[in-house]
């Protein structure tokens, strides 16, 4: 039932052996994934996503459209405040006649 160890040595030698290079490829394998993973970040660290870049791009849009209905709402009272200033002084032409 139990294997003499003398049997047994020559087997974990063989397992020792492969075992070896295996791990030798997983070390190698994880160390350059791990340079290309911190290559990656570096370059991506200093560029704002798409994303970020077209809510900015959304932002400045929507900024500029504020603006111009600004400035729209502006000319219409300027032009009201005119419009009713006109008004009042025809109305006191009218009265004075």
């Amino acid at each position: 039932m139990f294997m003499d160890p003398h049997d047994v040595a020559p087997m974990v030698g063989m397992v020792v052996i492969f075992m070896i290079p295996i791990v030798g490829i997983l070390t190698r394998h994880q160390q350059k994934m791990a340079l290309i993973m911190r290559q990656t970040h570096l370059e991506t660290q200093g560029q704002p996503s798409r994303e970020a870049q077209e809510l900015r791009q959304m932002i400045r849009d929507q900024s500029i459209a504020i603006e111009q209905m600004r400035s729209e709402v502006r000319q219409m009272n300027s032009a009201m405040s005119n419009s009713r200033a006109d008004d009042s002084m025809t109305s006191t032409l009218r009265e004075r006649l």
